[in-house]
């Protein structure tokens, strides 16, 4: 993909971040079925995923865009192919996902209070400093910072309950 690193370079980055900021959330973009990718190409970036574990990654199955040199590529990965890889990679990462943050239950954070949770009527939605969505029920104005305890998670979002 005509990148300009390899894939040593990138955990070895990966590493650093992690030992100065232990805490940090890291998210990432990845893409399935690039002409010419591998089955030993994919089982090397579900390793990969495996050992960096993601706090989330949006997945994508490749698709030519025209002016990009990948669209002169032969497009050599079949489409069925691209799917089950899209969704055996998306399984474990959204599994991952869900481990980091059930490991957060039971801690109290700060959240930014962002208005209304679009999936719980009379739940608040916050933000927090790792860029994470917590619902939770209380009373708050949006842009105020509020205390919450972390009480269960999913993959993508977190429940609490708010700290008088």
């Amino acid at each position: 993909m005509n990148r300009g690193y390899d894939l040593a370079r990138y955990v070895d980055v990966v590493n650093r971040v992690r030992r100065a900021v232990p805490d940090i959330c890291l998210t990432t973009d990845l893409l399935v079925g690039f002409p010419g990718e591998t089955e030993a190409d994919f089982e090397a970036t579900y390793a990969a995923v495996e050992d960096l574990r993601y706090d989330s990654a949006y997945v994508f199955l490749y698709s030519p865009r025209p002016g990009t040199a990948a669209a002169a590529l032969d497009d050599d990965v079949p489409r069925a192919e691209k799917v089950r890889r899209l969704q055996y990679l998306g399984a474990r990462q959204r599994e991952i996902a869900r481990e980091i943050n059930e490991a957060l239950v039971g801690q109290e954070k700060t959240a930014l209070v962002e208005g209304q949770s679009k999936k719980a009527a009379g739940e608040l939605a916050g933000r927090l400093s790792e860029n994470k969505i917590v619902n939770f029920r209380g009373s708050a104005a949006p842009g105020e910072f509020v205390r919450v305890k972390l009480t269960s998670a999913s993959s993508w979002t977190l429940r609490g309950e708010q700290i008088p």
